[in-house]
């Protein structure tokens, strides 16, 4: 959720591609997925396994909780970022890279 609408404020406010008003209509679709497209998990369940994968990986924790979230799932890690592609394959949790 965060990482999505991070990606929102940097179009509007970095980037400069999406306009204001586009911008609060993202945000109000994407609220309105919460519990059906969108399943929230609590970082908290996650804290102590992406610690240690962050340890053990030099990768963030902020990166390590997705992977803890993957390997708690038994589900693969989808991401476009290489770095934390690697540290997850490390743990030995299955990485995908999609193409764009």
């Amino acid at each position: 959720m965060k990482e999505v609408l991070n990606t929102i404020w940097r179009d509007y406010s970095v980037r400069k591609t999406i306009s204001i008003d586009q911008a609060v209509r993202l945000r109000e679709i994407l609220l309105s997925m919460i519990g059906i497209n969108v399943l929230i998990e609590p970082e908290g369940k996650y804290i102590s396994k992406g610690f240690e994968i962050a340890l053990k990986t030099g990768t963030t924790v902020y990166d390590a909780l997705y992977i803890a979230l993957a390997a708690e799932k038994n589900l693969p890690l989808i991401t476009l970022d290489k770095k934390q592609a690697k540290a997850s394959e490390d743990v030995g949790v299955k990485a995908i890279i999609p193409s764009v």
